[in-house]
C-alpha cells in the first residue's frame, strides 16, 4: 500500500514552495515467510522565477526505511523553461541520490542528471473541451 500526499505554498509571486510525504506498506508471505516492510519519503522543492519564462530550484528529499533507522539523500539544483502554456521543462542535477520504484517514481531522486516535464492541469481546460457548458 503506498500513500501520498502533496502541499503547494506561494509566500510571494515569484517563490513556490512544494512538499511531498509519501509512504509505503509492504507485508510478504512468500515461502512461508512473514515479512513486512515500512519505507516513508519527505520532500521539499523550492522554486524562483529567475525571469518570465524561467525558474530555478532546489529539491531536497530524504527516505527512511526500517523506521528512521536507514536514510537516503537526494540534493541538488534545477534549471527550467516555460516551452509553451502551462509546460514546463527543466534539467537537473542530483548530488546525492537514491532510487525506489515506488516512492520516487518519476526517478528525480536518483543521483545524476534528470530531465524533467510538467503540465498545469486546471478547471479552465475543462472548459475548452467539446460539450462542456460555457459559466
Amino acid at each position: 500500500m503506498v500513500l501520498s500526499s502533496n502541499v503547494n505554498y506561494e509566500p510571494f509571486k515569484s517563490i513556490a514552495l512544494s512538499g511531498r510525504y509519501a509512504s509505503k506498506f509492504t507485508v510478504d508471505k512468500s515461502l512461508g515467510l512473514d515479512s513486512s516492510a515500512g519505507d516513508q519519503l519527505a520532500s521539499l522543492r523550492l522554486t524562483y522565477d529567475l525571469a518570465r519564462h524561467w525558474d530555478m530550484g532546489l529539491l531536497g528529499s530524504t527516505m527512511f526505511s526500517n523506521g528512521f533507522s536507514s536514510r537516503q539523500y537526494s540534493v541538488g539544483p534545477e534549471l527550467g523553461r516555460l516551452l509553451a502554456k502551462n509546460l514546463w521543462a527543466s534539467v537537473g542535477y542530483n548530488l546525492l541520490g537514491y532510487h525506489d520504484t515506488d516512492l520516487s517514481g518519476e526517478n528525480q531522486m536518483r543521483r545524476g542528471t534528470y530531465v524533467r516535464l510538467r503540465f498545469k492541469f486546471d478547471e479552465g481546460l475543462l472548459e475548452k473541451m467539446p460539450g462542456s457548458r460555457p459559466k
